[in-house]
């Protein structure tokens, strides 16, 4: 069967290829996804919006505790405005910035999250709609080699 038959968003699609994995099943098995908001941020023309102040507030929690819960290793964050509104990295809360992932990644950041005990390095990345291929996809693969 077309894989691309069982995996028939393209947005979602693009972002198992960033990965390189052809595998539907195992890469949706080995992955983590969720929204930053909790819940919608309202109708079409409002789908856009940063979400209210609460939506916000929830969203930021929900980041930490699903940290805490799963621990991952890595989390990569496919929007600017979502990790715009991430909780305060380590780095971020001891004053300095976030670090560049590299030169040729542009504004792409990251920063770590120690929970519970345990560190997740999280990357800022943008959202994939109308993001260059080549260039989310190196990008993905350079945070998968670090």
């Amino acid at each position: 069967m077309d894989p691309d038959k069982k995996d028939p968003y393209a947005f979602f699609r693009q972002v198992r290829q960033y990965f390189g994995e052809d595998d539907i099943e195992r890469f949706w098995n080995r992955v983590l996804f969720f929204n930053f908001l909790p819940n919608c941020v309202g109708s079409d023309d409002e789908r856009y919006a940063f979400g209210t102040a609460e939506q916000r507030r929830r969203g930021k929690q929900r980041v930490l505790d699903i940290f805490g819960t799963h621990r991952p290793h890595k989390a990569l964050v496919f929007t600017r405005k979502g990790w715009e509104q991430f909780p305060p990295t380590r780095e971020e809360a001891e004053g300095s910035e976030c670090k560049k992932l590299g030169a040729s990644f542009g504004d792409f950041t990251w920063g770590t999250y120690p929970v519970r005990g345990f560190t997740v390095t999280a990357f800022g990345l943008r959202h994939p709609q109308y993001a260059p291929f080549e260039h989310m996809h190196d990008a993905v693969q350079h945070i998968l080699s670090l």
